[in-house]
């Protein structure tokens, strides 16, 4: 990496913190504060046992950091002296590191909690389906923590991609695109209740459904909850993540100033 690159990129990393900073110190104040205002202001209601069973902090982090990455334009006017492949660059690590950073945090936290199982097992959605499908457990759980930092990393390079379609577009044409999106959500929901009645639908739905059985690893009425094949989740997160990287690339070498 040139030394340019390195400094976009540290400032991104730093920045990107910065911004997880803020939003989970606004995250911990309501978990304290509302619970605390509707018990009429009384301490004693504030359980800080329930917070911590309830809360996996893991994918708490995946879905903020995945927010943060929906909104590159800001950051593109105040690096519009970078090169476009060196912005790109620069946000795809940054928010990778933070991504797995977070992840890592996450695990540790969840196995450390004393209000919790300690269980790999039991805290990990990959192990309960996938993490008694090789002979060591040791695999296993290598697996599970490799599918973890690649599955949030893809979803934060797919946020990447998607914002910096939005990003393309003003931001009063951003509105029209949100209202069209509801309305078409709105209008195929009434659709499917509707068109499951007919057969051609159903024979769709049919079809449909053994493709997401193939794609998630089942093997089959006999497939054992917990052995699932790993596989095919594997490679679909691969694929995934190498078209959001190129589409993101891609999409980037469109941005310019708006006059909004």
């Amino acid at each position: 990496m040139t030394a340019k690159e390195v400094s976009v990129t540290n400032y991104f990393f730093k920045n990107t913190l910065k911004k997880l900073g803020y939003i989970l110190i606004w995250i911990i104040f309501s978990s304290l504060f509302f619970p605390w205002v509707f018990s009429g202001f009384n301490f004693s209601s504030i359980s800080l046992r329930s917070i911590l069973t309830d809360t996996t902090l893991g994918p708490v982090l995946s879905i903020l950091i995945s927010g943060i990455a929906l909104f590159p334009y800001n950051d593109f006017k105040l690096l519009i002296q970078s090169a476009r492949k060196t912005f790109w660059k620069a946000r795809i690590l940054s928010f990778l590191a933070v991504s797995i950073l977070g992840q890592l945090i996450g695990i540790v936290v969840g196995l450390l909690n004393p209000y919790t199982n300690h269980s790999w097992y039991g805290s990990s959605l990959y192990m309960q389906v996938y993490g008694k499908y090789f002979g060591s457990t040791a695999m296993n759980s290598f697996m599970g923590l490799c599918f973890i930092l690649l599955s949030t990393s893809v979803v934060t390079v797919g946020a990447i991609m998607v914002g910096s379609i939005f990003s393309l577009f003003t931001k009063k044409a951003r509105v029209y695109i949100f209202i069209g999106l509801f309305v078409m959500a709105v209008v195929f929901i009434n659709w499917i209740s509707a068109a499951v009645q007919n057969d051609y639908m159903l024979n769709i739905i049919k079809h449909t459904d053994s493709f997401l059985h193939f794609i998630v690893g089942y093997s089959g009425t006999n497939a054992r909850v917990g052995a699932w094949n790993p596989t095919m989740p594997f490679i679909v997160a691969v694929l995934t993540g190498v078209v959001c990287l190129f589409g993101s690339y891609k999409i980037m070498e469109l941005f310019k100033i708006k006059n909004e």
